[in-house]
């Protein structure tokens, strides 16, 4: 909002908010980032999150907050998978929707958290289901993270499909050769 000015957000901030309260929690995030104010912005990513607990826009945010400024990827991480449970988006919600299952995969190399990748990567999977490059590295993503947390058969199953139908022919080798490994 406004370029990252806080002079100039703080004025706009309360007519934001009168319109629209998730706008206006938008915002309010928006300022505190700016002014570096990592206790308040921490508090409103809560706030949004405990008050529209549905809300895609929030969540997203909130988990954009707590990723950067705040370096809690952990709950970032959390934040983004339960934005990849809410409907699918569309138009170009859409894309910021497909971007918050894949920061979930994103965020696991340091929070370690392999299970919610799984979640997030079915999901997607569930929802886009077209032969893509895109979709087949979704589902490889899921059968690495399958693998990592003991679910074997999830693993040998993504891997066959992609093994059987993935566009890139090196996948495919890649596949063919991860399931002789397990």
């Amino acid at each position: 909002m406004m370029g990252g000015d806080s002079k100039k957000q703080r004025p706009i901030l309360a007519k934001v908010q009168s319109l629209n309260s998730q706008y206006g929690l938008v915002a309010a995030m928006d300022l505190a980032q700016n002014e570096e104010n990592h206790k308040l912005a921490a508090q409103l990513a809560e706030q949004a999150v405990s008050q529209y607990p549905n809300s895609f826009l929030l969540l997203v945010r909130a988990a954009k907050m707590h990723s950067s400024p705040l370096k809690n990827k952990i709950k970032a991480q959390q934040l983004y998978a339960q934005a990849c449970q809410l409907p699918a988006q569309s138009g170009l919600d859409r894309i910021n929707w497909i971007s918050s299952c894949y920061q979930v995969e994103h965020l696991a190399g340091k929070t370690k958290n392999f299970d919610l990748v799984v979640i997030a990567m079915q999901r997607l999977l569930a929802v886009n289901q077209l032969a893509t490059s895109e979709n087949d590295q979704a589902r490889l993503y899921l059968a690495q993270m399958a693998n990592e947390v003991g679910q074997t058969a999830l693993a040998k199953q993504q891997y066959n499909l992609l093994a059987i139908g993935a566009l890139d022919k090196k996948l495919r080798k890649k596949a063919r050769m991860k399931l002789k490994d397990l």
